[in-house]
């Protein structure tokens, strides 16, 4: 949340879980096992900011606060630009590139779907 506290805004996020890359086989090993984030205990903090009532997976959902697994780049981009970027982005040089959500002004919070 810190673009909230840069602008001084309201100011969310809604992400949509199955848009976001993960690595081959962590889905199973999610469902199938007890297996969290290696920093999972003190990434439990950041979740104050979530909203996963509507995630109908929300084990897989913790898989966004592990750093072994998630990461690449994120960006903000105007939604007339993002579909053109992604599909250039996922020809030439980052073939899992995708749009994952959306920002929500007026509503702060980052809400997992």
């Amino acid at each position: 949340m810190d673009l909230q506290n840069h602008f001084g805004v309201d100011i969310g996020a809604q992400l949509i879980l199955s848009n976001i890359p993960m690595i081959d086989g962590v889905h199973q090993i999610i469902e199938k096992t007890s297996i969290r984030a290696t920093l999972n205990e003190s990434n439990k903090k950041a979740t104050r900011h979530l909203d996963r009532s509507k995630c109908k997976n929300i084990p897989l959902s913790d898989i966004l606060f592990d750093p072994q697994t998630s990461g690449g780049i994120l960006a903000i981009v105007p939604k007339t630009k993002a579909t053109k970027l992604c599909k250039v982005l996922s020809n030439d040089i980052a073939p899992s590139s995708k749009l994952i959500g959306t920002i929500k002004f007026n509503k702060s919070g980052i809400f997992i779907s």
